[in-house]
């Protein structure tokens, strides 16, 4: 458990930056204030949420194995919602930054799906 939460810290301490570094050759040099802070907000709670996804599946692999399948996709789906709620509400509000902030976020939200999926198969098997 230890080692899939140090690699997933990982993963965002490497994301973010690499993200920032790409856009910041492309956007406007007023936008990137914000969006730095956006990126470290994102990477916070895909991070706090992914721990309890890990913590609370591990729980249930050990009490309720019969039901990790359908809490793993519960978990998934309520990331869905989540992200298609903060880019809603990101488009209604406007700003300049926009479209760096949806595909930041479509990136963390691959990059965090991927590790998931992944996390999941291995203990599946």
């Amino acid at each position: 458990m230890i080692r899939n939460i140090t690699i997933l810290a990982l993963l965002y301490i490497i994301l973010g930056p690499a993200i920032f570094w790409i856009e910041a050759q492309f956007m406007d040099p007023s936008l990137r204030g914000i969006t730095a802070l956006a990126i470290v907000i994102m990477a916070v709670c895909f991070f706090a949420y992914s721990l309890m996804e890990m913590f609370l599946l591990k729980r249930f692999r050990e009490t309720q194995p019969e039901s990790v399948i359908t809490l793993g996709m519960t978990f998934k789906g309520f990331r869905l919602l989540f992200t298609i709620a903060a880019v809603l509400v990101k488009a209604f509000s406007g700003g300049d930054d926009t479209k760096f902030f949806c595909i930041n976020l479509f990136l963390f939200y691959l990059a965090t799906m991927l590790f998931m999926t992944i996390i999941n198969v291995k203990y599946e098997k």
